[in-house]
């Protein structure tokens, strides 16, 4: 099945962007992008890609199924795969979040939504020229509210957060304001409470992850 996404004429910079860049990834956990269109003499402006109807988020705080331990780390392992391909092709995908995670039918993670996203040689141009920080409340990473560069290692600390909300089958900072959010975050010493009973290997992960300083944050 297909989806066809129509969108207004001033946003076709962003989108013509969006899905340039999208359109030449091939990866069985990013979302594919079959064609597009940015001409408005040639029809509507608008992106087809493949029909994922459900999204992580929905399964995890929607659903009322329940998720085995192993099947939660597939789960985990499936955008790891996705981040690990972005990032070998020099992508930074900024806005990793559980809406963002589509599930196909096989109930394989894809990895959506590319709007924010940016290569290598354009992160010192879009740190320049954007003023509002990128990424999503509350997956965002700390240096990217003081308006740091955005790069890689911005990623592996929304990927921190999403391995906790798989985890633990919760919303982070569920119902709390931005502002109490941002300040969370932005201490060296505050994290999200890590579940007792997961393995010391995740648990070492997670820490890792999780770092204030993105240069001591692993790769993906």
């Amino acid at each position: 099945e297909l989806v066809v996404q129509a969108l207004s004429e001033k946003a076709l910079e962003e989108f013509h962007h969006e899905a340039d860049l999208h359109f030449h990834l091939r990866h069985k956990n990013i979302v594919q992008l079959f064609c597009f269109n940015t001409n408005k003499d040639l029809g509507e402006i608008c992106m087809v890609m493949e029909k994922l109807d459900c999204s992580l988020h929905d399964i995890l705080h929607e659903q009322t199924c329940a998720h085995s331990f192993d099947r939660r780390l597939a789960m985990i392992e499936d955008m790891a795969k996705g981040m690990i391909y972005l990032h070998e092709l020099g992508i930074v995908h900024l806005d990793i979040k559980s809406m963002n995670m589509l599930l196909d039918k096989d109930e394989t993670i894809k990895i959506a939504d590319f709007g924010l996203s940016c290569v290598k040689e354009e992160i010192k141009t879009k740190a320049d020229k954007d003023n509002d920080p990128a990424g999503s409340l509350p997956w965002m990473a700390p240096e990217l509210m003081t308006g740091g560069k955005p790069t890689t290692k911005a990623d592996v600390f929304s990927f921190y957060v999403l391995m906790w909300e798989v985890i633990t089958g919760e919303i982070p900072h569920h119902k709390k304001p931005g502002t109490q959010i941002i300040k969370f975050i932005s201490r060296k010493n505050k994290r999200l409470k890590v579940p007792v009973e997961i393995p010391e290997q995740l648990k070492d992960l997670f820490e890792k992850c999780s770092a204030a300083n993105p240069d001591e944050r692993p790769t993906m």
